[in-house]
């Protein structure tokens, strides 16, 4: 399946983070879920609502932590300028 349009490159600085903080929140929920209620009954609601807590929680994070990470990490490794 081929998009017809893409969006544009302003939207990474949102889209990014709201992705990435979704994926690891969600992942890092279904094994602590696993792990500390096992694969037992009410299993999938379980890991849902820790997933959107956790996520609610990961996101603004990401939002405010993530430019924080990239000024640091400017003082180790040649950024190239941003346009």
């Amino acid at each position: 399946m081929k998009l017809k349009k893409k969006l544009p490159v302003r939207y990474l600085s949102v889209l990014l983070p709201f992705a990435l903080s979704m994926m690891m929140s969600g992942l890092i929920g279904f094994i602590n879920t696993a792990r500390l209620a096992g694969f037992s009954e009410g299993f999938l609601n379980k890991w849902l609502v820790g997933w959107m807590v956790s996520w609610a929680i990961a996101f603004p994070t990401v939002l405010v932590v993530l430019p924080v990470v990239k000024k640091l990490l400017s003082y180790i490794i040649d950024m190239p300028k941003e346009q």
